[in-house]
Order: structure tokens, then sequence, then C-alpha cells
């Protein structure tokens, strides 16, 4: 026996019932950002921009290679011969930087950078602490500026989470205080709505997420000042962590 069924969906009804509740219109909202986000995805992935990018990094990478070899044959160009030791330092600078990929002409830095173990780590971090850090003029080397201590930002550090939840508490009190009211209607009275309480709290999130970005800063100077270096020895770090090794040495 067969049967024709013909379903029919009313989606202005649906819709409407979804509108009707607590959080429809949280819910409407984060489908069409999703629908919107897919469909940006797709047509980016269609234009083509990703292969036209490695293309451009192909050329630009020819284009320097082209670049060293003219300045590398000028180094032999007699009228030029003053400059040979400004030349040469350029050069090197030019060789750093394309090699770090990272921008900057001062050479003692690249060199530091160089020197680490984990250089993409070490120029993630100079990136976030440099305004914190200072070159010696003397020494070449880079060290925190006068006002700030190891001591002062491992204090800041361990003040941070207090406050970035203390931030988020304050943010969630509109949400609390709702839900207390929901629950205990006859000891408290809360007249925020759902959205006003959300957005309550977004705001003072993105305050959280502020306050803690910039309060890493000077953890981040910090840390790329004692970064792990290539020329450690293995025995300066076996005698690090064995007393035993240490007398030995001592001795000897």
């Amino acid at each position: 026996m067969a049967a024709n069924v013909d379903a029919k969906v009313d989606f202005t009804a649906i819709l409407s019932e979804i509108m009707k509740s607590e959080y429809g219109l949280v819910f409407i909202c984060s489908l069409l950002f999703l629908i919107v986000l897919a469909a940006f995805l797709y047509m980016f992935g269609k234009s083509g921009i990703i292969s036209h990018f490695k293309i451009y990094t192909e050329y630009s990478n020819k284009k320097f290679l082209r670049e060293i070899e003219q300045k590398e044959e000028l180094l032999n160009d007699e009228a030029l011969s003053e400059f040979k030791g400004d030349m040469e330092y350029h050069i090197k600078v030019s060789k750093l930087e394309n090699f770090l990929k990272f921008k900057n002409k001062d050479i003692d830095l690249l060199k530091y950078i160089i020197s680490c173990r984990d250089s993409q780590r070490a120029i993630r971090l100079y990136k976030k602490g440099c305004e914190y850090l200072e070159k010696d003029k003397e020494t070449k080397t880079y060290k925190l500026k006068p006002k700030y201590t190891k001591e002062s930002i491992e204090l800041q550090e361990k003040r941070t989470p207090y406050m970035y939840f203390g931030i988020n508490g304050i943010g969630g009190l509109p949400i609390f205080l709702n839900l207390i009211s929901s629950l205990f209607p006859e000891l408290i009275s809360f007249n925020f709505n759902v959205l006003e309480s959300i957005s309550f709290f977004i705001v003072f999130f993105i305050i959280s997420l502020v306050f803690t970005f910039r309060t890493l800063k000077p953890f981040a100077a910090l840390y790329f000042l004692e970064i792990e270096k290539i020329d450690e020895s293995q025995q300066e770090r076996n005698i690090a962590k064995n007393p035993v090794l240490v007398k030995e040495n001592q001795v000897g």
C-alpha cells in the first residue's frame, strides 16, 4: 500500500516560537553568524587568494635573492671600497631578517634572536615585551628598563589571575542575580533581562582580556631575556641540576 504524504513546514511559526523563548534572540543571532561565517569561508576559498599569495611569496623570495646578489657584487667595486664594512653590515642584516622572517635593523637584536633555540618564540616574546626592554650601549645586550625588576614582574604575574577572575566576576553579577531572583523571587527582585545581563558580561570580559594582555607584556620581556640559547652546553645544564657535579667542578 502506497501513501502520498504532503508534509509542509511552517518556518514562520517556528521562528515565531523561537523568538518568544527566553534565549530566542541569542539563538537566531548565533545561527545567522554561523551562516555568514560559512559563506565567507566558502567564497574566500573559491576566490583564489591563497594561490595568489603563494605566487607573491615565491616572487618576493626570488626578488630578495637577486637584490642580495647585486649587493654582494658591489662589494668588489673598488670605487666603493671605503664603504665595504658598512655594506657588509647591511647585507648581514638583510640576510638575518630574511632568515628569521622578522624586520628589524638592529643586528645585535637579530644575533640574540638567532642564538635562541626557539627563535620564533623569541620573536613573539620580543614583539610583546619590547617596550619594557632596552639595549646596553656598552655590552650591546638587552635588559629590562631600570623601573622594572624580575621580582616586581613575577609579583604582577601572581596578581594577574586574581584580577582577571575578579573583573569577570563583576561582569557575571547580573547573570548570577537573575538566577537567584528566578529561584528565590521572594528574597530578591532583579530587573536586568537576559540580553542585558549577557551584554554586561561581554563588556567586562573584553575589559579583562585587555587588562590581561596588557599585564602579560612585562612577562614576555622577562621570558625573552631568559629564553634558552643554543650555545648553552649540556654540561652546564647537568651541573646546575646535579650538586655532586658542582663539587667535582670546584675541586677540579
